[in-house]
């Protein structure tokens, strides 16, 4: 299993399925969810929306990916912002965990999702990836997916140099750090920083415990990708 945060566009990515942050009606919009439809064919994928539309917010479902990369198109739901009183937060997770469970039920190996509902759905970046990572990680340590957190930011590309580094699970070792509390503050730290900076971040593991505890499929040269 395997949760990657990469700056890119996420209608180019070659992967079982990608993530559409749409509305309730699966219609065709802006942003994320108007690029899919566009790469994808709008006709064809609007048809396929129209039979399973409306959705609730949080709901997910697939359709086929037609013209894109991906073989398929999970379609979930997310909350409007309206200042986190609303259950937003509950909503959000469901967008992910949802989707997740969809991709596991079709057998699916690769996903990649958008930081969902932080466009014009307002909801705070910074409060959309942790949701999106707490929701992600807690479905990792169950099933075995590869997950991309893809993020099309215009900003990060034109100030900063895309760059890469890799860590290993500090403190997880002889020093008794829990790997569950200890990967916990590494995606937090680590999703912190990269907020304001873009980076492609590797944790390397290479524990047998944790490989252990987390069902990774090597067991000589193991490897979470944040």
């Amino acid at each position: 299993m395997a949760l990657k945060i990469l700056q890119a566009d996420i209608t180019r990515l070659e992967v079982d399925a990608i993530v559409n942050a749409a509305n309730t009606e699966l219609l065709a919009g802006g942003g994320v969810c108007g690029a899919i439809f566009r790469a994808a064919g709008h006709h064809e994928l609007q048809a396929a929306c129209d039979k399973l539309a409306p959705i609730q917010t949080g709901e997910a479902v697939i359709t086929p990916g037609f013209n894109l990369p991906a073989k398929f198109v999970i379609h979930t739901a997310g909350p409007i912002w309206q200042g986190g009183n609303f259950g937003e937060e509950k909503l959000l997770r469901n967008c992910y965990i949802n989707s997740l469970k969809l991709a596991a039920e079709h057998d699916l190996k690769t996903i990649a999702f958008p930081l969902i509902s932080s466009g014009i759905y307002g909801y705070p970046s910074l409060a959309a990836i942790d949701v999106a990572f707490r929701a992600i990680n807690d479905f990792l340590t169950t099933r075995a997916l590869d997950v991309t957190l893809a993020v099309f930011n215009q900003k990060f590309a034109a100030e900063h140099d895309l760059k890469t580094i890799a860590f290993p699970l500090i403190s997880s070792g002889i020093y008794g750090y829990p790997s569950l509390a200890a990967i916990d503050v590494a995606f937090r730290a680590i999703n912190d920083f990269l907020t304001t900076r873009a980076l492609d971040v590797t944790l390397a593991v290479f524990n047998q415990k944790f490989v252990d505890e987390f069902n990774l499929i090597s067991r000589r040269d193991s490897e979470v990708a944040i």
